[in-house]
């Protein structure tokens, strides 16, 4: 009669342990599919904040284009986000223009110097 009983146990402890272990596997696999989507979103912010940043770069030599008086310091809004176009510095017949974007956590910082012409030299993340 004990072996019966024993082997209940056996079963019963056997069952137990299979779904702790389940339990814990299906938790670990939800764990990282929300890691793998949160990293998913911070490379689309990221690339989000690189192309508004971008813009507002774009959008600052098209204002130099036509007024050479143009300094820049002004936020625009492009939809539900904003990036910036920070003070414009001229120094030396090289123009400098700096403008930045934050989308959730990601911030994209952009320099761009041009020359005389608003040909640019270089265009570099900050």
């Amino acid at each position: 009669m004990t072996m019966k009983h024993n082997r209940g146990f056996v079963v019963l402890t056997t069952v137990i342990i299979l779904s702790v272990v389940l339990v814990l596997i299906a938790q670990a696999l939800s764990t990282s599919g929300y890691f793998q989507r949160r990293g998913l979103l911070d490379f689309q912010f990221k690339e989000l904040s690189y192309w508004m940043a971008r813009s507002c770069a774009d959008l600052a030599i098209s204002k130099l284009s036509g007024d050479l008086d143009y300094v820049g310091n002004e936020t625009i809004t492009i939809d539900q986000h904003q990036c910036v176009i920070q003070p414009i510095t001229a120094q030396g017949g090289i123009t400098t223009i700096r403008t930045n974007a934050t989308v959730d956590l990601s911030t994209t910082k952009l320099k761009i110097t041009a020359d005389g012409d608003l040909n640019i030299i270089s265009f570099t993340e900050e």
